[in-house]
């Protein structure tokens, strides 16, 4: 399990506030997993394919 930092809180809005600014719409627990994913710098592995609308991370579908 990994900590919420406020990094993670900074990342998670200013994805948001890009992703709003580009009428793209995503849920909001999937903006929180991008902040987080954003500052440990991996590969997220998912099934949800709401991740294919952020193109700044590493993602793998399944």
């Amino acid at each position: 399990m990994l900590e919420f930092t406020k990094y993670d809180a900074e990342n998670a809005g200013n994805i948001y506030y890009q992703l709003e600014g580009e009428e793209v719409r995503i849920g909001e627990i999937d903006i929180v997993i991008a902040g987080v994913v954003k500052r440990i710098n991996l590969t997220l592995v998912t099934l949800d394919h709401d991740f294919e609308k952020l193109s700044s991370l590493d993602t793998k579908f399944y």
